[in-house]
């Protein structure tokens, strides 16, 4: 969320989710679907959770300071993270509950129409038990549906925070632009060997390079300096992600 289209998307986003929330909730009021209810909290989930990246969109432009020099792009994977907790928990949860609840209690779904009809907005996994249910008359299938939508946002939230935690214990660049570092570097006459190139992703756009490389021993200290500086720029031009970059030049002993 880099761009203010980006966050006018989000902000757009969160605004329609809120509106399906709204029309989902009436439609469960007057219906009675399990399904209808399931995503309402999906669609109430889904509006907290744009609220939640925008606070880490703003939290992490951050300048930095004297307790996080590197900055706090990083915060950004927290707040992803917290909303794989809130998916998890506020939608995932709680349409389970409800789906399980309604299998013990069944009871007849009414106006099939307007649970379709807002239904075509939502997911078809609650459609088909609101369908079903009416079809065949057993009203556990609308419970199903609501169990279908339940595992599916657990699914999805699981997956969301393990790709968060890799991210927020320190995960590496990726392996394209790890050679693609290499390769810049190593194209450079003046470098006699690479030693070590070491990378962590501080934000989405935001990568931290650590490099251990071995330049001719020839070079005075005036072509030393000027040779980091342009192996540095270099690379920044070819991977532009690269925002921190430490070269560690050593001699041939």
């Amino acid at each position: 969320m880099a761009h203010g289209g980006e966050r006018r998307a989000v902000l757009a986003a969160g605004a329609a989710n809120l509106a399906i929330a709204v029309a989902k909730f009436a439609g469960f009021a007057i219906t009675g679907a399990a399904s209808l209810l399931a995503e309402g909290i999906h669609s109430v989930a889904d509006t907290a959770n744009q609220a939640l990246l925008l606070l880490g969109d703003a939290r992490a432009k951050r300048a930095p300071s004297d307790s996080h020099p590197f900055g706090y792009a990083r915060e950004r994977y927290f707040w992803a993270f917290v909303v794989s907790v809130v998916l998890f928990t506020a939608g995932g949860l709680f349409a389970l509950f409800e789906g399980i609840d309604k299998l013990r209690h069944p009871h007849e779904t009414s106006n099939l129409g307007i649970a379709v009809g807002i239904l075509l907005i939502g997911l078809v996994i609650a459609l088909f038990g609101v369908v079903l249910s009416k079809v065949t008359g057993e009203p556990r299938f609308d419970a199903l549906g609501s169990i279908g939508i339940g595992i599916l946002l657990v699914v999805i939230a699981m997956v969301l925070a393990s790709e968060m935690r890799s991210l927020l214990i320190g995960e590496a660049a990726a392996p394209t632009d790890v050679r693609t570092v290499e390769s810049v570097i190593l194209a450079d006459a003046r470098v006699v060997r690479l030693i070590d190139v070491r990378t962590q992703q501080m934000g989405p756009q935001e990568l931290l390079v650590g490099v251990e490389l071995e330049l001719a021993p020839d070079l005075t200290g005036v072509e030393l300096t000027d040779a980091l500086e342009e192996i540095e720029n270099a690379v920044r031009a070819a991977v532009p992600e690269a925002r921190q970059i430490y070269l560690e030049p050593h001699s041939a002993d």
